[in-house]
C-alpha cells in the first residue's frame, strides 16, 4: 500500500482500530488463520511504489473465498458498505496484491 504523505496515523488507526475487528470476527468464524499490517524497512527511497502491507493468512485455499462480507456486517451492522470501503481507502492506495504459498518453515 502506498500512504499519503502525513497519512500514517490516520493508516494505522484506521487497520489496527477499525478493520482489525473484522480480521478477529474472522478468525473466530473460521474464515482465516491470521492477520498482520506491517512498513517496509528496507529497501527504501521516494521511487519505491509502496511502504506497508497487510497479510492475510489461510489454512486452505477454500478459506480464501468464504464469505467475508457477512464479518463487516456483524462488527458495523449499521454502517453501509460504500461508507466502510470510502473510510479505508481514503487512507492508502493499493499498489498491488500478490498471493504466496507457504511451502515450508522452521519455528
Amino acid at each position: 500500500m502506498s500512504i499519503p504523505d502525513g497519512g500514517w496515523d490516520e493508516w494505522t488507526e484506521t487497520e489496527s482500530k477499525f478493520v482489525k475487528p473484522v480480521h478477529e470476527k474472522n478468525i473466530a468464524k473460521g474464515n482465516r488463520a491470521g492477520w498482520l499490517m506491517g512498513f517496509i524497512v528496507l529497501p527504501r527511497g521516494g521511487d519505491y511504489p509502496y511502504q506497508a502491507s497487510t497479510v492475510d493468512l489461510f489454512n486452505t485455499w477454500e478459506d480464501m473465498n468464504k464469505n467475508e462480507g457477512q464479518a463487516w456486517k456483524e462488527v458495523y451492522p449499521d454502517m453501509s458498505d460504500d461508507r466502510i470501503w470510502k473510510r479505508i481507502e481514503a487512507t492508502r492506495t493499493i499498489v498491488k496484491t500478490e498471493v504466496r504459498r507457504l511451502v515450508d518453515f522452521v519455528e
